[in-house]
């Protein structure tokens, strides 16, 4: 009896949404952020979902890996529970807002400003690692401020903000960096969650790639965990940086390249 073609191609999408959820949460469990930046562009080149259903689709992945990642930073004793509370609840305020105005932009007005936000990433990157400081700063008060800037970013970008959390909670309060990465991934999982309900209320979320690559994204959590805070900085440092910028360069390009996204 002979295989149906369309079985097949149905199965191989499914495991390429899993392998690519998994390395997205990956990332997002050992660096505290980071598969985020690179959900978006996997979705709309990769998978051509348009840009606004790639970017709530990218917030409800994010979702499903920061929540698998939370307990076992939470066993850890890794999770600053103010600092998630004061950063995580300004993130979900903005995030929900920030979902709200993607609706106004163009497709490769969106693209740009993403592109724009993962060169400034991968430039920060390349130029030096954040450490941490030495004793706490009285910073809640602009954690709380970046915590909506947060927001608004991931909201309307589809990004959990990890690399921007984990330095601003390295400098801002003395942490240290397996605390300031698990504390990332708390905050990153209210924010996802806001931005994903906002999201879905606009229809801009694909549920049936949401639940294939979330999986992964899951399980890649679950393998990342263990590792967070414990890698070699510099090379992880480079490596993603690079890999970043080259997301960014893509991503400019087919912005502008092709006037035309799939519908």
């Amino acid at each position: 009896m002979r295989s149906c073609p369309q079985t097949n191609s149905a199965c191989n999408v499914l495991v390429t949404e899993i392998l690519a959820g998994a390395f997205l949460g990956f990332l997002i469990a050992a660096l505290g952020g980071g598969g985020g930046l690179l959900a978006v562009p996997i979705l709309v080149f990769g998978f051509r979902e348009p840009v606004a259903k790639a970017t709530g689709t990218s917030l409800a992945i994010v979702l499903a890996a920061s929540l698998a990642a939370v307990p076992g930073h939470w066993r850890r004793r890794t999770i600053h529970v103010n600092a998630a509370l004061r950063f995580g609840g300004a993130s979900m305020l903005g995030a929900f807002a920030g979902a709200r105005l993607h609706q106004f932009v163009s497709e490769p007005v969106a693209l740009t400003a993403y592109a724009v936000l993962l060169f400034a990433v991968s430039l920060r990157m390349f130029a030096r690692g954040a450490k941490a400081t030495n004793e706490a700063r009285n910073f809640w008060r602009t954690l709380l401020v970046l915590g909506l800037g947060v927001g608004l970013l991931a909201g309307f970008l589809g990004v959990g903000g990890g690399v921007l959390i984990v330095p601003a909670l390295l400098y801002g309060t003395g942490v240290t960096l397996s605390e300031a990465i698990g504390t990332s991934v708390a905050i990153i999982a209210m924010t996802s969650l806001s931005g994903t309900i906002s999201h879905m209320l606009q229809g801009n979320v694909t549920v049936r790639i949401a639940l294939g690559m979330g999986a992964g994204a899951m399980l890649g959590a679950v393998l990342g965990t263990p590792l967070s805070g414990r890698l070699p900085e510099k090379p992880v440092r480079i490596s993603f940086a690079t890999l970043v910028f080259l997301a960014a360069a893509y991503t400019l390009w087919r912005a502008h390249a092709v006037p035309q996204f799939p519908p």
